[in-house]
């Protein structure tokens, strides 16, 4: 099995632990189903695209090769409730700024949050602002590669 150095979970656990001290409500990773939605305010980051930045680069120590690529994440998030604008703008804020570089996190861009209608359950409107965030992180993997460390080399053809 080939372990990967950062997972897309690590990306999204680095978003929510970093969102969680200065928001109000809980932080969830969406696509849930049959999951009914926490009670009061609460942010959803939902994975939209993960797009590689280029060609890997390749390393070589004793009996393994790396391989690593830069990518660009692409994540919804989705801010619900009564103070969802705030928590938006609280977000856009902090992401264009330098907050998360501390955070284990590259951020790269973020859209200006919008509002987007919601109908609940009981054919209610919900307050909701969504914007796009992009995140850059750098995955390795390391693959068995053969390597000598002594090599015997003969003649296979002499000429006359």
């Amino acid at each position: 099995m080939i372990n990967i150095s950062i997972h897309e979970s690590d990306v999204f656990k680095a978003i929510g632990d970093a969102l969680t001290p200065v928001i109000d409500g809980v932080v969830i990773k969406g696509l849930s189903n049959k999951v009914a939605p926490p009670n009061g305010d609460y942010t959803v980051i939902t994975p939209i695209l993960s797009e590689r930045q280029g060609t890997n680069e390749t390393s070589y120590i004793t009996d393994f090769r790396s391989e690593s690529v830069l990518y660009t994440y692409t994540v919804q998030v989705d801010c619900y409730g009564r103070n969802s604008g705030n928590t938006a703008n609280v977000i856009n804020m902090l992401f264009r700024g330098d907050y998360f570089n501390d955070k284990g996190l590259t951020p790269l861009r973020a859209t200006n949050p919008r509002q987007l209608v919601f109908e609940g359950d009981e054919h209610q409107m919900i307050e909701r602002w969504t914007q796009d965030i992009d995140v850059s992180y750098n995955p390795a993997i390391a693959l068995p590669q053969e390597s000598a460390i002594v090599l015997d080399v003969g003649l296979l053809y002499q000429a006359d």
